[in-house]
This record gives C-alpha cells, sequence and structure tokens, in this order.
C-alpha cells in the first residue's frame, strides 16, 4: 500500500517559496528510489505539510546526505514562513 504526502487540498494551507519547493523536487530526484519509496511526488506546487512530510522519511531511510537535505528543507521552509509573516 502506498502512503501520500498528499493533504486535503480544500484545507488552509501554507504556501512555499521556490527554494523549498527545489528541495523538494531533488530530494524525489536523489532519494526517491531509497528513503522516498513509500510517499508519492506531488505534480502540482507541493504545501507547506507536503514538503516537511517528506523529511521524516530522509532521516529515518535516507543516508547522511539525505538526513543533510531534510535540514535543509526545515531550514528553507522556516524561514519562507518567518518571512511570510513580516
Amino acid at each position: 500500500m502506498t502512503q501520500s504526502a498528499q493533504t486535503d487540498r480544500s484545507a488552509p494551507t501554507h504556501s512555499v517559496t521556490p527554494a523549498v519547493v527545489g528541495f523538494y523536487r531533488r530530494a524525489f530526484a536523489e532519494f526517491g528510489g531509497r528513503a522516498l519509496w513509500n510517499i508519492r511526488e506531488v505534480e502540482a506546487e507541493p504545501t507547506l505539510e507536503e514538503v516537511l512530510a517528506i523529511t521524516r522519511q530522509l532521516r529515518t531511510e535516507g543516508d547522511m546526505n539525505a538526513r543533510r537535505l531534510a535540514e535543509q528543507i526545515e531550514q528553507a521552509a522556516s524561514l519562507g514562513a518567518v518571512r511570510a509573516h513580516l
């Protein structure tokens, strides 16, 4: 059974910066087969919740490079959230 990182699109969501979307796409390109094998990539622009959903998998199923990417995703996402509130 395949788990999806998708959330209910009718629920309120937080937008993400282009940098965060880039990290999200990179995660699937580099680690999709190993660390994200049970999560389907969102083809449209992912929500913040969908982006953050993959970081746990990167940490637990991936190697050290996947863990570093998870850190970069979380940092970029939190920076984007701070800027959105300014």
